[in-house]
C-alpha cells in the first residue's frame, strides 16, 4: 500500500506541478511576455530543419532574445538550416512541462522527463533526453537550469518498410 500511495503522490505532483507554477505567476500579476519552446521541434517561428529566417522576420521576443543573446540559433552555411536552439532566457518555457530557465531547477527536470544520459563538468551538469530532442544544462552552485536545448530528435532511423512493419 505505502508504494501505490508514493507512486500516485507521484503523479500527482508531476501533473499538477506546472499547473500550479502557471497559476502562481497569474496570481502575483506576471504580465511577461512568455514563449514556448517545443522540444526537438522548434521556437516561436523557428523550426529544427527550416531555412533560419532573417531577425527582422522573426517575432519581437526572438528578436529581442537574439539581440541580447539569450537566444541562440545554429544553422550552418550553406544550407543555413537550423540544427540547434540555445535558450538562457527565462522568458521562454518548455511546451507541456513550462520549465524555464532559472526558475526551475535539477528536481523538477527529473519529475517531469525522468533520468536522462548525462555529462558532468565543474561548473554544470547536462541532461540529455535525444529522444526528445531536448537537453537540459543545470547549474552545480544552485541547481538551477541554465540552458535549454533543443535539437532533432535521437532515435532510431527507420525505412519506410520497416515502419510499415511496425504499425
Amino acid at each position: 500500500m505505502p508504494q501505490k500511495l508514493s507512486f500516485n503522490i507521484s503523479i500527482f505532483l508531476i501533473l499538477l506541478l506546472p499547473l500550479a507554477m502557471l497559476l502562481a505567476d497569474l496570481a502575483l500579476g506576471a504580465k511577461e511576455e512568455i514563449g514556448v519552446v517545443y522540444p526537438g521541434e522548434g521556437i516561436g517561428s523557428v523550426w529544427i530543419g527550416q531555412t533560419r529566417p532573417a531577425d527582422s522576420e522573426l517575432p519581437p521576443l526572438l528578436q529581442e532574445g537574439i539581440s541580447k543573446g539569450t537566444i541562440r540559433i545554429e544553422a550552418p552555411a550553406p544550407a543555413n538550416n537550423v540544427v540547434r536552439i540555445i535558450v538562457t532566457s527565462p522568458s521562454f518555457r518548455v511546451e507541456r512541462s513550462l520549465l524555464r530557465v532559472r526558475y526551475n531547477d535539477l528536481a523538477d527536470v527529473l519529475r517531469y522527463y525522468g533520468k536522462g544520459e548525462t555529462d558532468i563538468s565543474s561548473e554544470t551538469t547536462t541532461i540529455k533526453y535525444g529522444k526528445y530532442g531536448i537537453d537540459f544544462i543545470v547549474s552545480n552552485n544552485d541547481k538551477r537550469i541554465k540552458e535549454i536545448v533543443i535539437y532533432k530528435p535521437i532515435g532510431p532511423s527507420f525505412s519506410e518498410e520497416q515502419f510499415k512493419k511496425l504499425k
